[in-house]
């Protein structure tokens, strides 16, 4: 009989310990610069992105890429804190060795488990 109640114990806990998993990914939107906007190689440009989450977030990555989606700049990392931030993040187009034409950013939030 302690035996089986040892068993119901630990399987109570197991399961009343389990996280709920989240599925909802953090929301996030490059609000400047507008699209379409030109830039000349070593120009330093500010772009703004707004994350928010239902959970504490803890940064944000900012990504440069090119025409055919592939990364053209290194990963720019940011801390972030709480559920919705603001972020102005310098961002220096310092490679001399770009070409004209078409770029995008690419933002991402991660949370603190992520």
């Amino acid at each position: 009989m302690k035996y089986l109640v040892l068993v119901l114990s630990f399987a109570f806990c197991c399961i009343s310990c389990r996280k709920e998993e989240d599925t909802q990914a953090p929301a996030v939107t490059i609000t400047s610069p507008a699209q379409g906007t030109q830039y000349d190689v070593l120009d330093v440009l500010t772009v703004k992105v707004q994350v928010s989450d239902n959970a504490e977030l803890s940064r944000v990555d900012l990504q440069l890429l090119n025409n055919d989606m592939a990364p053209v700049l290194p990963v720019s990392s940011h801390s972030a804190t709480g559920t919705e931030q603001t972020l102005n993040i310098v961002y220096a187009l310092d490679d001399v060795r770009m070409e004209s034409g078409t770029y995008y950013f690419e933002a991402t939030a991660y949370r603190d488990w992520e």
